[in-house]
């Protein structure tokens, strides 16, 4: 378990451009196709209530934003095809969305242990789910940011204890709905106005919700967690290296 440290900083739209105008040398370096992105979309479950179509219209817009944008696309698995090691809970062979630089979950959360559901989910199926133990420690190969688009998941702090090398993971600490406009959104900041990955989740979710969703994000740095952007948008942190046992969190009432 890592220790947690709230950031204190206020956001704003300064915190943004400011960030991303001193920066701006880095859209210099390599292009995006050298970086990689992975999906896993559960929309049609065996005992919960399916979603839908919203989970194929969600991995359209990551689909899109991110290819027009040069990365390349590791891995899209979808319903059934989502696996517990997709989601990087192996340090050996396989290693899931830790081989990727950003990785999009589409799915259900559960609100009694914040874990999340695969599709065969049930009363009589209880181990059908990916929980913060299942990646203690784990993501240390190549991935950066992990978006969660699930209900209840980032209750559990313990998320951040994924995060070895990995740099942060987003998502909401309530309930929240399916609504594919704040992937639209997030990737407008992210991609077209160079915002940091952390304010452009607050504003995505800002635009997308009303104040009875909580969005949040785990960072493994203070750095990472302010200055983070999609790789050829501007700064990106370097890894945590030693990793310490803490964490950065910010969290807010869209």
């Amino acid at each position: 378990m890592k220790a947690i440290r709230v950031g204190e900083k206020k956001l704003s739209w300064i915190l943004g451009l400011a960030v991303s105008a001193l920066f701006a040398t880095i859209l210099l370096t390599p292009s995006s196709s050298a970086y990689s992105y992975s999906m896993t979309i559960i929309e049609d479950y065996s005992w919960m209530d399916d979603l839908t179509p919203w989970g194929t219209q969600f991995a359209d817009i990551v689909d899109t934003k991110l290819s027009n944008d040069g990365w390349t696309k590791e891995f899209y698995h979808k319903d059934s095809e989502v696996t517990k090691e997709d989601f990087g809970t192996s340090n050996y062979g396989y290693e899931g969305l830790d081989e990727t630089d950003f990785h999009w979950h589409f799915g259900h959360g559960l609100s009694i242990n914040y874990d999340l559901a695969l599709w065969d989910y049930s009363p009589w199926n209880l181990w059908a789910t990916v929980g913060s133990n299942d990646v203690d420690d784990k993501w240390d190969y190549n991935n950066e940011w992990v978006v969660f688009q699930a209900c209840h998941v980032l209750r559990d702090n313990n998320w951040g204890a994924a995060l070895k090398y990995s740099h942060m993971v987003l998502g909401y600490s309530t309930a929240t709905y399916s609504d594919p406009t704040v992937a639209d959104r997030f990737f407008y900041y992210a991609i077209d106005t160079n915002d940091a990955i952390y304010p452009s989740w607050w504003l995505a979710t800002k635009y997308t919700y009303d104040s009875d969703v909580k969005a949040k994000v785990i960072a493994d740095t203070e750095d990472q967690l302010y200055h983070d952007h999609l790789h050829n948008h501007g700064y990106v942190a370097l890894d945590e290296y030693p990793d310490d046992s803490s964490v950065w969190i910010q969290e807010w009432d869209c």
